[in-house]
C-alpha cells in the first residue's frame, strides 16, 4: 500500500500493486492487522484522483474489492434444499 502511492508512476507498476494486495489479502484470509478496508480505499481513490488511471488498473482495483468483500464474508456453504 505505501508503494501504490509514491512509487507507482506506470500502469504496469499500478497493476502489479493492486494485484500483490490483492494476493496479500487472499493469503491472509481478509485485510492483514492494521490495515482498515477504508482508509485503503481512501489511498487508492487519492491517487486515482490525481490522473493517471487506466481502465485495466480500474479492473484490478475492482477485483482487489470484490477480493476483500468476500475473504470478508466468504458464503461458501450452499445450501442445496432450497434452490432459491
Amino acid at each position: 500500500l505505501a508503494r501504490l502511492t509514491p512509487e507507482s508512476k506506470t500502469e504496469a507498476e499500478l497493476i502489479e500493486d493492486l494485484t500483490d494486495l490483492k494476493t496479500l489479502v487472499v493469503i491472509t484470509g481478509g485485510l492483514p492487522l492494521g490495515i482498515k478496508k477504508e482508509e485503503m480505499y481512501k489511498v487508492i481513490r487519492s491517487k486515482k484522483a490525481k490522473g493517471f488511471w487506466p481502465t485495466d488498473v480500474e479492473i484490478a482495483y475492482q477485483k482487489l474489492k470484490s477480493e476483500i468483500a468476500y475473504q470478508q464474508s466468504p458464503n461458501t456453504e450452499k445450501d442445496l434444499e432450497n434452490p432459491l
